[in-house]
């Protein structure tokens, strides 16, 4: 205890010579664990994520989709019924995952989506080849977003078509 008695008395002399201790809020703390959070999310998105692919006959590099370049994670089973979602949905539409498992990723289109657009998508999807486009989708509450989407059919080790998934971010 006396060494502590010391080491208050030390830090009271030195601030007594250069005027009152001014404090703030300890903001870095709040930032600390929403990245955090963030880290045990995407953790979670990356073992159910390690599951989901287990049988697929190729890899997707999922964490540096999540944790470095940000990306959305949607997987849709062939009938295009969404299955996964990664947690961070809710950061780019307003949805959380389990809002949309089971939904079409149609619910994201809307008045200004072009059809264009959604015809070459559904086209790909046919076809059982990769796109890449931007459309104009839609948030929980209403509001339009641009988004670059990634998708590409997931065939597993016999060759069979078992899912879609798709790369999704803010363009």
């Amino acid at each position: 205890m006396g060494e502590l008695a010391q080491y208050d008395a030390g830090v009271r002399r030195y601030y007594e010579k250069r005027g009152p201790l001014i404090s703030f809020p300890l903001k870095s703390f709040d930032f600390h664990m929403q990245q955090l959070l963030q880290w045990q999310l995407s953790g979670q998105d990356l073992e159910r994520l390690r599951m989901i692919s287990s049988n697929w006959n190729r890899e997707w590099d999922f964490e540096a989709s999540l944790r470095r370049r940000k990306e959305v994670i949607v997987i849709t089973d062939t009938s295009l019924k969404i299955v996964f979602s990664s947690y961070n949905m809710q950061e780019m539409s307003g949805y959380v995952p389990q809002e949309i498992i089971g939904k079409s990723p149609k619910m994201f289109q809307g008045e200004m989506t072009c059809e264009a657009t959604s015809s070459r998508i559904r086209e790909a999807i046919q076809n059982r080849t990769s796109f890449r486009e931007n459309i104009v989708n839609y948030k929980k509450n209403g509001a339009p977003y641009k988004c670059e989407i990634k998708g590409y059919p997931v065939f597993d080790q016999s060759g069979k078509l078992v899912n879609f998934i798709a790369f999704e971010k803010a363009a």
